[in-house]
């Protein structure tokens, strides 16, 4: 039963059958076959999955609403300009600016959600990788890498949960 699902997610992908968006629709619609093969969907099911989703889709359009409007006032002000001068001043070589860029997203992920934090950190940070001459793919990269173990630190760990349920 969860093989078909694997299949249709990571199968599809791996075989060039589907993109992203198209392999988790297909692993969707493999969840409906299988809960309808072993009788267990019924329409209060539906239902209460449409409103998680809807719940969890409203949260995250808030805080991107939020986070833009964020950016935007720290451009308007000039906070993000004199951020990056304030980031020169301190004359840490680029790996060490790196370092403690990384370093704080390892400690807001002990308090913050993924999105937050990259909704949060990435105004301030693109301007200073960009002053110095970072590769923005790379460097974006590297920050996603940092935001994924920071969703694993404790006391937060909301990644641990997440695996902890899988298993």
């Amino acid at each position: 039963p969860m093989g078909l699902i694997i299949f249709m997610v990571v199968g599809t992908m791996i075989l060039g059958i589907a993109t992203p968006t198209e392999a988790s629709a297909l692993g969707c619609v493999a969840v409906i076959i299988l809960a309808a093969m072993y009788r267990v969907l019924d329409w209060h099911k539906v239902n209460q999955a449409l409103e998680d989703a809807m719940r969890v889709t409203a949260m995250s359009f808030i805080l991107i609403v939020a986070a833009s409007t964020f950016a935007q006032m720290l451009a308007f002000s000039g906070s993000s300009a004199a951020f990056v001068q304030w980031s020169a001043e301190l004359s840490l070589g680029p790996i060490a600016m790196l370092a403690m860029m990384f370093g704080i997203l390892l400690v807001l992920g002990c308090f913050i959600d993924t999105l937050s934090m990259m909704l949060l950190t990435m105004p301030l940070y693109l301007p200073i990788a960009q002053s110095m001459g970072f590769d923005l793919i790379w460097f974006c990269t590297i920050m996603l890498i940092a935001l994924e173990i920071g969703f694993t630190t404790p006391p937060f760990a909301m990644l641990l949960f997440v695996m902890m349920g899988v298993v």
